[in-house]
């Protein structure tokens, strides 16, 4: 007897919440942009870069760095800290998406331009956010 099932995984809310931000996510990337650059003095080159490898959340300078910034949502008492949340897997893609973005623009990067991967935690309490700067190496 033959099923109807297709033999595919069922997609789940969150497998589809991986093909597109959600608003909360969106939400959250604009308030990193706010705080990245009203209280850290980032300035914000471009949001949202995609490639093939996979996105890089916020491309900004702060100084004379050139930062990659990863932003990461975390209510209060979760399970995974957003360091966490950044495993080897993602770690890796979101260094190739650096190297695409800087391959890409070479004409607009100095070679002695400073490159460095930040972490921006929302979180629901009390700063509100947390900066890491430099969590990958690259």
């Amino acid at each position: 007897m033959r099923s109807s099932h297709s033999g595919g995984r069922p997609h789940s809310a969150s497998q589809s919440s991986h093909i597109a931000p959600s608003v909360v996510g969106r939400e959250k990337e604009e308030l990193a942009c706010v705080l990245l650059t009203e209280s850290e003095g980032y300035r914000v080159i471009q949001r949202n870069y995609r490639c093939r490898y996979g996105e890089i959340d916020i491309i900004a300078t702060d100084g004379n760095v050139l930062a990659f910034v990863e932003v990461r949502y975390r209510r209060e008492g979760g399970l995974v800290s957003a360091l966490e949340s950044l495993d080897r897997k993602k770690a890796g893609k979101l260094r190739l998406a650096v190297r695409s973005y800087t391959s890409l623009h070479v004409k607009d990067i100095s070679p002695d331009t400073p490159l460095r991967i930040d972490l921006c935690v929302i979180t629901d309490g009390e700063p509100g956010y947390r900066l890491l700067k430099g969590v990958l190496e690259f």
